[in-house]
């Protein structure tokens, strides 16, 4: 504990070495970069820590987390009411470090541009005006990700990736993920607790050129994917021409939440691919140069299906089940593909700005209201109306 009016410094030559296995209170003055006069500070408890207090000044060289209690209660949680730190301060070892507080803290956060977060450790960002500004490398995660509040970034340039081990641990409840390139799993059979109900993912906001790895990847079947909330995003379409969008997890809870194709960044000509085993909560196609969404599997909507660009069943005739609403703002290609409406607890509609030719259309809504048509709709082939 540093009371108020009281300094804890660094000085001599530098590499001095502060171990703290309990909590750090700060009310003064906490500075371990003093000119050339540094020293290293290691949590190595085995519980729980925590670095806190409001003392103006809570200043450190590198911090390294080395916390032996077992997961859950190995967190070295940072929320003093100031912290500042070299660049690339980090190094873990075991646990996990969780960024809380207010204070305003941006940092690569990692002295290499290619970090590796093993299974033991971790890294949760819990501060709206922490950023771990992004370098020009991969990310490999074998442990936990939790963004709850903040921003991550992964790359600055095309093909800089976020991949994944099998028993790694992505939860997103808060702020924002961006990658520049890819997130996937390091190989097919890589398993992925998946867990998301706030916050945005962005993938692929400057590229990828990869012919075989997807924008955003969970393609071993073992995997869990839960989405309650939130919004997952693929900024620009794989120019290698593979899947943008895939998602084969046997495990999953889908409740809320929407996965985007293109937004007002996305470049015209844009061709995206979708994949999905598990249902899709609202499903939008970005309007900025008219995107088109191709899709590649039968999958429900739970929700509402949003088209500002181009909706495509036609290329492999793919049927869509819908739970609410078809809002058409662009174009569809129907193909032979049937379109489902089947809620049993909710009115349904056909809407937005512009007109929808089906090739088959079936209306299995049970609900008192049904499904009302607030657009001119056509049906080339099968009109099919169930009995309620």
């Amino acid at each position: 504990t540093v009371n108020n009016g009281a300094i804890l410094n660094t000085t001599g030559n530098g590499g001095n070495v502060l171990n703290i296995a309990g909590s750090l209170t700060n009310n003064g003055t906490f500075g371990m970069r003093i000119g050339s006069a540094t020293a290293d500070v290691t949590f190595n408890g085995s519980a729980n820590q925590s670095v806190s207090g409001a003392g103006a000044t809570t200043d450190y060289n590198r911090i390294t987390v080395n916390n032996t209690g077992s997961a859950g209660n190995n967190i070295v949680e940072l929320l003093p009411s100031n912290l500042t730190a070299a660049a690339g301060f980090l190094s873990l070892t075991r646990g996990a470090i969780k960024m809380s507080g207010s204070y305003t803290f941006s940092n690569t956060f990692f002295s290499t541009a290619n970090p590796v977060i093993n299974a033991d450790e971790g890294i949760w960002l819990n501060n709206p005006n922490v950023t771990v500004t992004a370098q020009n490398g991969d990310t490999e995660l074998s442990g936990l990700l939790r963004i709850s509040a903040g921003t991550y970034n992964i790359g600055v340039s095309a093909d800089w990736w976020l991949y994944y081990n099998s028993g790694a641990v992505l939860t997103i409840d808060g702020g924002a993920l961006n990658i520049s390139g890819a997130f996937f799993g390091n190989s097919l059979s890589s398993t992925l607790t998946y867990t998301q109900n706030n916050g945005t993912f962005t993938v692929c906001t400057v590229g990828n050129s990869s012919s075989s790895l997807p924008s955003f990847g969970i393609e071993a079947a073992g995997s869990a994917f839960t989405m309650s909330g939130g919004s997952i995003i693929v900024q620009n379409a794989a120019s290698g021409g593979f899947d943008d969008y895939i998602n084969n997890a046997s495990t999953s809870s889908v409740t809320g939440g929407t996965v985007q194709f293109g937004n007002t960044s996305t470049p015209a000509g844009s061709i995206f691919k979708l994949t999905s085993i598990p249902s899709l909560f609202d499903l939008q196609i970005g309007s900025t140069n008219n995107p088109t969404l191709r899709l590649n599997t039968a999958t429900t909507y739970l929700n509402d299906l949003t088209i500002g660009g181009v909706l495509d069943a036609a290329t492999n005739n793919v049927n869509i089940n819908i739970n609410r609403n078809w809002i058409n703002n662009g174009s569809f290609l129907p193909g032979t593909a049937t379109v489902t409406f089947n809620s049993t607890t909710q009115a349904q509609s056909i809407g937005g700005s512009a007109n929808t030719t089906f090739y088959n259309l079936t209306n299995s809504n049970t609900n008192a209201t049904g499904l009302s048509l607030n657009r001119s709709t056509t049906v080339t082939h099968t009109l099919s109306l169930s009995s309620s």
